[in-house]
């Protein structure tokens, strides 16, 4: 919501704007009658659209505004401002950790004086029954005065339409900083998912750099749940062997392998970092790459104030070369891993399971001696014995599994070329016999596919290779990079525009053994084709059984978008990011790209047949 400096709301006057996201903005605002500073936080307008929203809002206000705790910003009033509803919390003078860190590194001292804080803070929050879900230093405030308070406690929820204080919005977070069971949309969270992500933190300002950063959301998601966490020393071999087994067991993978509650973890870490050697324990800071866009509120928009968290003054950070990341070894790539590289520049996620298998095996080793030896209070938690990572579903899935042999590769990559001179019946011709030599290898329909899929082909690659690769796959496949069937349901939203579609979206939508996509596709083609007012009825009805559906409020945001409906459009793509249930990638990359087309075309935006290039969406990467 737009207010101008000078403007009141309420008894609050506009002082400045602080910060904006996609769900909310954020102001500094002067409240005379107690003489003071105040931050507001004004929710989207289009969220008044929803008849409920504003019940939920008023529950969840006064729900974050009991919490009453010397190190967690306080919620002090909330009503509305031109059918625009507000939270107005204390005015913190100060910065984020994040903009501390972005300045340099900090002492151990001031590092376990930060984690006491925010740790009592959270545990307070935790008895109370109120999960954060988003721990971040930049949620993470550093008062003038000395204090420290943790901010931005459950707000993100009130946009959602959860019914639970500690079971909504599994997926709301950065991906940075978030647990494993979060990041795979588990709904019944409990404190194990803050104490994962402030054991993330902890790693940040003891070794000096994030566990885990890459390129793109999932990737980094993908890490949080199956790659093993870098060994602290072997990153930063200045880390004391006490505080390393304190990061272990709090970034284990299950969470009853970690800490039982946020004060143990603290204690643990307190006695770990007066048992380490002061003069020798340094901690460099170094900042990793930005994390990559996620959702509107995440996003440094063009024209828009940096994130902060609410009530905040945030200098400018200064700029921070990244680090490089350290080399792995013992990778053992297939053959055509490197071959679907060439066509999706960077996705080479395949091939990883092999390797994470055997160093899951060292790490679960590690976590059981750090889970025996690291101090906890009475009555510690049993941690469940290791599990095995499943074995992919088809020999050509493992490391071990030999090429299929060098034909099939030179096959591929001239039919590579062929696409490339736009000589299409011959590549198809040259991909069938690659395939032919090696019919059970889910490599080679998956690398087919994408070829003739990067080159607009989208009936060609669902027809010949993806939909005839599924029956040589077990549902699901992880990660979605490994499962055709994701390539499938991206070529079916792909698909959607063309004309002569519909007979075959129809088909689909009943043969496909994930009906979902076939049958969302079909209503994109309504949208495109003249049918819209069928599509709203229709999504409609399937967002009413499944509202969480990233796809779903995608494409009924596209309707939205088609019918002059900008404002609720934007709302909708917004939803597809923060929904409960993990969004495809390139769900993610199209509604990210939408909202970013709504503002600055505002009432000009109209659907596109895709708002990214097909390679792109492939790779998920803009």
């Amino acid at each position: 919501m737009s207010l101008t400096v000078g403007e009141n709301v309420g008894p609050y006057r506009i002082v400045e704007q602080l910060g904006q996201g996609g769900m909310a903005t954020v102001f500094k605002a002067y409240h005379a009658a107690l003489d003071r500073y105040v931050a507001i936080k004004v929710m989207h307008p289009a969220f008044k659209e929803d008849p409920t929203f504003l019940a939920r809002f008023q529950r969840e206000a006064r729900v974050v505004a009991k919490l009453e705790h010397p190190n967690i910003v306080p919620v002090y009033d909330y009503a509305e401002h031109n059918g625009a509803p507000y939270l107005v919390m204390k005015f913190v003078e100060g910065e984020t950790l994040k903009a501390k860190l972005a300045r340099g590194p900090i002492s151990l001292t001031e590092a376990v004086k930060i984690v006491e804080a925010v740790g009592t803070g959270l545990d307070y929050a935790h008895k109370q029954g109120i999960l954060h879900r988003d721990i971040k230093p930049s949620n993470v405030m550093l008062a003038a005065d000395g204090n420290v308070y943790l901010a931005d406690f459950g707000l993100a929820r009130i946009a959602q339409a959860g019914e639970s204080t500690l079971s909504s919005d599994s997926l709301l977070g950065t991906p940075h900083y978030m647990s494993p069971e979060q990041a795979k949309g588990v709904k019944e969270l409990d404190a194990g998912t803050d104490i994962y992500s402030l054991g993330v933190v902890i790693y940040e300002l003891v070794v000096g750099r994030l566990p885990f950063s890459a390129d793109t959301p999932f990737a980094i998601i993908h890490d949080h749940i199956y790659t093993p966490l870098p060994m602290p020393h072997d990153v930063n071999p200045s880390v004391p062997e006490a505080i390393e087994r304190v990061l272990l067991k709090a970034l284990a993978k299950e969470r009853a392998d970690r800490y039982p509650d946020v004060a143990a973890m603290v204690a643990a870490f307190r006695d770990a970092a007066a048992t380490a050697d002061q003069a020798s324990t340094a901690l460099p800071h170094a900042v990793p790459v930005s994390p990559s866009v996620v959702t509107p509120s995440a996003t440094a928009r063009k024209g828009s104030a940096p994130e902060v968290a609410a009530g905040t003054v945030v200098s400018p950070p200064a700029a921070v070369p990244a680090p490089a990341t350290p080399a792995k070894t013992g990778y053992q790539f297939q053959w055509w891993h490197a071959l679907i590289a060439l066509v999706v520049i960077g996705a080479c996620l395949f091939g990883l399971f092999a390797v994470n298998r055997l160093r899951n095996r060292a790490q679960r080793e590690a976590t059981a001696v750090a889970t025996s030896i690291a101090p906890t209070p009475p009555g510690p938690v049993t941690p469940l014995p290791p599990k095995e990572s499943p074995l992919p579903p088809t020999p050509a899935r493992t490391a071990e599994s030999p090429p299929p042999g060098g034909d099939v590769k030179a096959l591929l990559e001239e039919a590579e070329h062929l696409l490339n001179d736009k000589r299409i019946d011959e590549a198809a011709a040259l991909l069938d016999k690659a395939i032919g030599i090696n019919p059970d290898d889910i490599g080679v329909w998956l690398a087919a596919g994408d070829m003739t899929f990067s080159h607009g082909r989208f009936m060609l690659a669902l027809e010949k290779y993806y939909l005839p690769g599924v029956n040589h796959t077990q549902p699901p496949l992880e990660p979605p990079e490994l499962d055709i069937r994701s390539h499938a349901a991206l070529a079916f939203y792909m698909l959607a525009p063309d004309p002569g579609a519909e007979q075959f979206l129809r088909e689909q939508g009943k043969n496909f053994p994930e009906p979902d996509a076939p049958q969302l596709a079909y209503q994109r083609w309504r949208i495109f084709h003249g049918q819209g007012d069928a599509a709203r009825d229709a999504l409609e009805a399937y967002l009413k059984d499944k509202p969480r559906s990233p796809a779903g409020q995608l494409i009924m945001g596209d309707y939205l978008l088609s019918t002059g409906q900008p404002v609720k459009a934007e709302l909708r793509y917004a939803l597809a990011l923060e929904a409960d249930v993990p969004a495809p990638l390139w769900v993610r990359l199209e509604a990210e790209c939408n909202v970013r087309r709504i503002r600055e075309l505002k009432d000009q935006a109209k659907p596109q047949p895709s708002c990214n290039e097909p390679p792109v969406l492939l790779k998920g990467q803009p």
